[in-house]
């Protein structure tokens, strides 16, 4: 059976590149008819925050991604500690005494040689007593074997690494705590759900060549890897949580909708594009990770504004209801066209409402507005009276406005000053559904002093 996990720290708001992975995963799974775990590495307890954990919950589910099981890191403990004495027990986990500013002297001597920074091993010869002696508490490296690591990559193909370019990794901290590396290794093959593939950043490969060693010396099966080059920004930055990278509070906060964004991400650094894309379902059916670029891709707040105007141009009232239940159902259609994000829908909701005030207009466009307002009240009386000939009627008002103005000159006063916006439906679609009097108020309203 096909078993993917997300592994999120709780340390702060997921942003775009993290969704991303965690919808990878997902389809994957379902694709397959697969399990989908939830896995909270909140193993760093100093950084680790409830409140993040239960945003890391609310952004999968607003993005449509349920999980069969989910727990924490925290609570697995036991688990960890055993693994750590098996290691111990075949001699693979080593303690050294080194402090932090001794390990820097060491970099920087290697540095200066011309030589990589790499970890030397001298704790492998030293006397076992000397650190207890002066007091030191140890922590413990992992010995590696100088190997070349070889695997079949789900998105990169052929891979390999040779670990004698890495330092012994370490494993358990001075304090006591432990590292992602091995806590990773242990979930991923518990024998109660063993992972059966991990799809995750490309920045993890030199992890994944230890951790094949990790899985080796627990005598634990390795998972299936695949890497997806990571994602930056519009600028081609690095994405991170740290630096206000866009995040799912955003993509929320924007009104996009979440299919939409799961399909920007699931097809981002792809040469694909899912057409006929209804529910989630759709794009675990046409995900293919032979798709997948090797280059970093760049992500542009527009693609989502784009892929939800696609969704919202093929919705009803009805179907839009579901994320704005007070949509008016007579007016959507006028705006469908227009809409992008449900901020859009809720700024043109708010623009007809008969309360709404308008900007005032420019000192050039003034007269023209004033004109333009007692045209429609001297020339047009029967205007509303008859429903049937009033889309007519507004067109022959406009038309007689093109006596003083032609082309944008003509429309973008009347826009500004009736919905403070450049663009929108046709006009005499959007008169006739403001009605004569809203009109004339608001043209009104816009040359006042």
């Amino acid at each position: 059976m096909v078993i993917t996990r997300f592994a999120p720290s709780p340390t702060g708001r997921l942003h775009a590149g993290n969704l991303r992975l965690a919808l990878l995963n997902f389809l994957y799974s379902l694709q397959h008819q697969g399990k989908f775990i939830l896995r909270i590495d909140d193993t760093d307890q100093e950084r680790s925050c409830l409140q993040h954990e239960h945003a890391i919950y609310q952004d999968l589910q607003w993005l449509g991604l349920r999980w069969d099981l989910s727990f924490r890191q925290s609570s697995r403990d036991a688990l960890y500690q055993k693994a750590v004495q098996n290691l111990k027990d075949q001699g693979l986990l080593y303690p050294c005494y080194e402090t932090l500013q001794e390990l820097e002297e060491k970099r920087q001597q290697q540095l200066a040689k011309g030589l990589p920074p790499i970890y030397d091993r001298s704790a492998l010869n030293q006397d076992s007593t000397a650190g207890p002696l002066s007091g030191r508490k140890p922590y413990w490296r992992f010995l590696l074997t100088h190997q070349e690591e070889t695997w079949d990559d789900l998105v990169q193909g052929p891979c390999h690494y040779h670990t004698q370019h890495l330092s012994d990794p370490v494993l358990v901290r001075q304090d006591g705590s432990l590292s992602y590396l091995l806590c990773s290794v242990v979930d991923d093959q518990d024998p109660a759900h063993p992972i059966s593939h991990v799809i995750r950043g490309a920045d993890h490969i030199t992890n994944t060549a230890i951790q094949r060693q990790l899985f080796a010396a627990l005598k634990r099966p390795c998972p299936v890897f695949g890497h997806v080059s990571l994602v930056s920004d519009a600028s081609g930055h690095k994405l991170s949580k740290r630096q206000g990278s866009t995040c799912a509070a955003d993509l929320q906060g924007e009104g996009f909708l979440p299919l939409a964004v799961a399909k920007v991400l699931a097809e981002l650094g792809t040469s694909k594009t899912t057409k006929n894309t209804f529910c989630l379902q759709d794009l675990a059916r046409d995900l293919d990770f032979s798709a997948f670029g090797l280059a970093q891709p760049r992500l542009d707040s527009c693609l989502f504004a784009q892929a939800s105007g696609k969704l919202f141009a093929k919705m009803t009232a009805q179907d839009v209801k579901a994320f704005f239940p007070s949509i008016n159902e007579a007016f959507w259609p006028l705006i469908q066209g227009e809409i992008h994000s449900l901020k859009e829908i809720q700024s043109w909701h708010s623009v007809i409402d008969p309360s709404w005030q308008g900007p005032k207009a420019n000192p050039e466009d003034q007269d023209y507005l004033r004109w333009a307002g007692t045209l429609l009240k001297e020339n047009f009386p029967d205007l509303n009276v008859c429903e049937s000939m009033e889309l007519s009627q507004w067109k022959n008002w406009l038309k007689e406005l093109k006596q003083q103005r032609q082309g944008p000159e003509l429309f973008r006063p009347l826009r500004q000053s009736l919905t403070a916006k450049d663009h929108g439906p046709p006009l005499p679609e959007l008169l006739a559904f403001l009605g004569k009097e809203v009109v004339q108020q608001r043209l009104k309203a816009a040359v006042q002093d």
